[in-house]
């Protein structure tokens, strides 16, 4: 998983350097696993996200997504508003703290999805998820500026 996030900052400093000063919406990094990180140890892993977050475009800052596959029962979790929401496991709280804070022009969107009222936050991670949950993830998580009200400021700082 370090090598996948090193290949993704090293491409992201090649984007970002073509499109500097360019207004442009900011490149978002799906990271998609099935199990734990089996290259780095977590404070590792923590460093090198959180270098890719805090690198931005004119209109945010670099979203960075992080989704848990599983075939194993139980709900899955999608962009949880709080901590407190992921099941009682270190690895979900890992991806949870790895992932970005999703922009509020997403929110409304994912309390429709999570078919509630609107929070205050949501982070770009799930977990538990299988293929619907995948599929319904990536609806969110990936619009275009033609199915999405993306607009300027797109991305809360780290």
């Amino acid at each position: 998983m370090k090598k996948a996030f090193e290949l993704a900052e090293t491409l992201l400093d090649t984007w970002l350097a073509t499109h500097r000063g360019l207004d442009c919406y900011p490149p978002t990094v799906i990271n998609i696993t099935d199990g734990a990180a089996t290259d780095a140890k977590d404070d590792a892993l923590l460093t090198i996200t959180t270098r890719i977050k805090q690198r931005c475009t004119t209109d945010g800052h670099v979203l960075l997504l992080n989704v848990h596959l599983s075939g194993a029962a139980g709900s899955p979790t999608l962009f949880p508003s709080r901590a407190d929401e992921l099941p009682p496991d270190a690895y979900a709280r890992l991806l949870y703290d790895l992932s970005s804070e999703m922009p509020a022009s997403y929110h409304l969107a994912i309390a429709d999805l999570r078919r509630e009222d609107l929070a205050r936050r949501y982070v770009g991670m799930s977990f538990n998820a299988d293929v619907a949950a995948l599929v319904k993830f990536m609806n969110i998580g990936t619009p275009t500026t033609a199915t999405a009200g993306v607009g300027s400021k797109l991305q809360p700082e780290p």
